[in-house]
C-alpha cells in the first residue's frame, strides 16, 4: 500500500470505507480530501481489509504511509521557510531579470 488514495481506491471510495469502519459517510469523504487517515482508525481499517479480502492494508502499511507523509510535509516546510540568498536568489546566484524564460 503506497498511499491513503490507493486505500480508499481499494475499498471502493470513501462511503464504503466509511461503512467498513462504521463512521459517517462525511468524515470519510473529509479523510480522503485530506488525504489522511488518522491513527485512531487505523485497527479497524486493517480489520476491515481483512473482512473483505483485501490484501495489503494492515496497521504497519497504514503507519507507513502516515510516516512519509509527514516527511514529506515536513520537508515542504523547511523549504518555505528556508532563507534565501544574501542577493534573494535561492540558489546563491543572482536573480533572473523581470521576462527571463518568457517565449513570445
Amino acid at each position: 500500500m503506497s498511499t491513503f488514495a490507493k486505500v480508499f481506491a481499494d475499498f471502493g471510495g470513501p462511503a464504503r470505507l466509511a461503512e467498513a469502519i462504521g463512521i459517517e459517510d462525511f468524515h470519510a469523504q473529509t479523510m480522503k480530501t485530506r488525504d489522511s487517515i488518522p491513527a485512531a482508525y487505523f485497527l479497524r481499517v486493517e480489520a476491515a481489509a481483512q473482512r473483505l479480502g483485501l490484501k495489503g492494508i494492515t496497521v504497519k502499511s497504514l503507519a507507513a504511509i502516515a510516516e512519509a507523509k509527514a516527511e514529506d510535509t515536513k520537508k515542504a516546510k523547511a523549504a518555505r521557510e528556508a532563507p534565501l540568498a544574501p542577493d534573494g536568489g535561492e540558489d546563491g546566484g543572482t536573480p533572473a531579470p523581470a521576462g527571463a524564460g518568457v517565449r513570445s
